[in-house]
C-alpha cells in the first residue's frame, strides 16, 4: 500500500487501534516489535484467507498485538476466545491450581514465541518462578490500585507514582493497564493514571400497574 493510502487508513480511527483503542502512531507502521508504543498494522476487516480485498475500504488500522492475535479466526472463534480468557484470568488472578498452571503454560509460551521470533535459542539467565513473578506484580498492581484509590480525585504520572510507590516506572503501565479500575490517558510522551469511580449499581424500583 503506498504511504497515502496508509494515512488514510490510520485517519479512519483517528490513529487508534479499532480493536483495543490504545492509541497508535503513524510512523510506526509495520514495526516488528509488539511490545513497542504504537505500533500497527493494517488489518483486512474480512480477511484476504476468506476472500477480502486489499483496497482502503476494507482495512482499518490495528496495534501489532491485536492484529497477530486476531490472525485468519472467524467472530465465532474470537468470541470463544475471549470467553475462555475472561475465565483464565480470573483463575490466575486467585491463584488457583488451574490458573498457577495457566501462568506456568504462558510464560513457557512466551519464551517459545521469542524464540521463534528471533530464530536462535535464548541465552541462559536466572531461572526465576512464573508463580512467583506473578505473586509479585499482582502485590505491585494492589499497591498501586490502592494508591490512586485514596487520591481519586488527582491524576498522577508513572515518575509521580513511582515517586509514591517505589514501583519502577517501567513497570507502572503493563500493571495498570489491564486493570479496568484505573482510567489511563496519555498526555505526549507520558501516560497518566487515574483511579476510575466506582459504578453505580442500577436502582430497580417496584412498578405499580
Amino acid at each position: 500500500m503506498t504511504e497515502a493510502q496508509c494515512r488514510q487508513i490510520w485517519m479512519k480511527t483517528n490513529g487508534h487501534c479499532h480493536f483495543c483503542g490504545d492509541p497508535i502512531s503513524l510512523r510506526k507502521r509495520g514495526y516488528r516489535q509488539q511490545r513497542a508504543d504504537g505500533c500497527w498494522e493494517v488489518d483486512h476487516v474480512a480477511q484476504r484467507a476468506r476472500g477480502g480485498a486489499t483496497l482502503v475500504e476494507n482495512c482499518l488500522p490495528a496495534c501489532t498485538s491485536c492484529n497477530r492475535l486476531r490472525w485468519h479466526r472467524t467472530g465465532a472463534e474470537l468470541r470463544e476466545i475471549l470467553r475462555l480468557g475472561l475465565i483464565a484470568k480470573r483463575e490466575m488472578e486467585a491463584f488457583t491450581a488451574t490458573g498457577k498452571r495457566l501462568i506456568a503454560l504462558t510464560h513457557r509460551q512466551l519464551k517459545l514465541n521469542q524464540r521463534r521470533r528471533t530464530g536462535r535459542l535464548l541465552t541462559r539467565r536466572k531461572r526465576i518462578d512464573p508463580i512467583l513473578k506473578a505473586r509479585t506484580r499482582q502485590a505491585e498492581r494492589d499497591q498501586l490500585l490502592r494508591f490512586l484509590k485514596k487520591n481519586r480525585r488527582r491524576s498522577f504520572s508513572a515518575a509521580e507514582l513511582k515517586k509514591h510507590t517505589k514501583i519502577p516506572k517501567s513497570r507502572v503501565r503493563s500493571l495498570l493497564a489491564p486493570s479496568h479500575k484505573v482510567s489511563i490517558t496519555r498526555d505526549g510522551r507520558q501516560y497518566i493514571f487515574q483511579s476510575r469511580p466506582p459504578k453505580r449499581r442500577r436502582q430497580f424500583h417496584n412498578l405499580e400497574i
